[in-house]
């Protein structure tokens, strides 16, 4: 496990410049890639570090664990850094990544394998790694519902013909006391769908910094605090 002085001395940060501002369709778009593609990248990052993790656990008995943890922790970082690449267009602020200790000049093989066990980020990343899964779902729900209602409900008129109508069909117009008529029904998904619209680079804004703030937290906010720290000092 991390040491205290493992977590006090082994982070620096790596600068960028502070991304530009930019406008309220554009940040939408960005929104929403950095969303949709947090989901995939949560599903395989949660996928092979709990498997990862699990098998180090229960192979501790044996040695054998050592090297699979600290595979794991490697890999680990890897989907950090991928993260870390992203969040700054959505954040707005400037690149930051702490530093990795490196195994000393002419280590052996067993400090080699240990020396990412004792550096506190690289567990942060990997629980970073295992509880985004649950908020990259949450979000990416909410942007891909949000995206079809918004599109979906205000392209109504044009589609809305085609869909089969029978006697127990029951419209949510009906549900709500608008009648089953086609004017109501149409008035009433198309007015869903422009309050979507409306209230769409919001909502998808709050998802992203919703994800995004979380990453940033766990895998760049101790670098953050040396890098004041360093500044202050």
């Amino acid at each position: 496990m991390p040491s205290v002085k493992s977590m006090s001395t082994t982070y620096t940060s790596v600068g960028a410049e502070q991304p530009e501002r930019i406008g309220l369709v554009r940040q939408l778009g960005v929104d929403t890639g950095y969303v949709l593609l947090g989901f995939p990248l949560a599903v395989l990052s949660f996928s092979v570090l709990v498997a990862g993790f699990s098998a180090g656990l229960g192979a501790l008995v044996v040695v054998l664990g050592v090297p699979i943890l600290a595979g794991t922790l490697i890999v680990a970082r890897f989907f950090a850094d991928i993260e870390r690449l992203r969040i700054p267009a959505v954040l707005r602020r400037p690149l930051i990544r702490p530093t990795y200790r490196a195994p000393e000049p002419g280590a052996g093989f067993w400090k080699k394998i240990v020396t990412p066990l004792a550096q506190s980020q690289f567990w942060l990343d990997l629980t970073y790694g295992i509880v985004h899964f649950p908020i990259a779902v949450v979000t990416f729900s909410i942007v891909v519902s949000w995206w079809a209602t918004a599109i979906g409900g205000t392209l109504s008129i044009a589609w809305d013909w085609s869909i089969p109508r029978s006697p127990d069909n029951t419209s949510l117009a009906q549900l709500i006391g608008l009648g089953d008529s086609a004017f109501a029904r149409i008035g009433f998904q198309t007015a869903t769908g422009l309050v979507c619209l409306v209230s769409l680079p919001f909502v998808v804004r709050g998802c992203a910094l919703l994800s995004a703030g979380f990453s940033r937290l766990l895998l760049t906010g101790v670098a953050e605090m040396r890098q004041t720290i360093t500044v202050l000092t």
